[in-house]
């Protein structure tokens, strides 16, 4: 990932609040982490290519990592991204970089259909 993309990401995020460059590669860590336990976990047939789904909520200039059924989310304020990666992809950051961004980027996007700041 280039300081280029970071950079751009970071101009967009203006919208969720008092962000800055680094909190971007804070969250591709944390998905990563994330993805690193649930390979570690899961239970799956040789063949199946079963996927981590996880949200990103920025609320009040904060963010959390969530996976699992978003069914228990009870919070619903704020700004939301959502995000998929294969078990295919174990170990490959910049997979969990681009899935990251795309969340990032919905995330920003239901920022502005909404008229708030996260």
């Amino acid at each position: 990932m280039t300081t280029d993309k970071y950079e751009v990401l970071a101009k967009k995020m203006e919208c969720l609040g008092d962000f800055f460059e680094g909190v971007v590669g804070d969250i591709v860590n944390s998905v990563f982490l994330h993805t690193e336990y649930f390979f570690r976990m899961a239970d799956y047939e040789d063949g199946e290519d079963p996927s981590m789904d996880f949200r990103i909520h920025f609320l009040e200039g904060d963010w959390i990592v969530l996976t699992g059924d978003p069914q228990f989310d009870t919070d619903h304020r704020g700004c939301w991204g959502y995000g998929s990666i294969s078990l295919s992809n174990k170990g490959d950051k910049a997979v969990v970089e681009s899935a990251v961004f795309e969340a990032i980027e919905e995330a920003i996007d239901s920022c502005f259909e909404k008229g708030e700041e996260a």
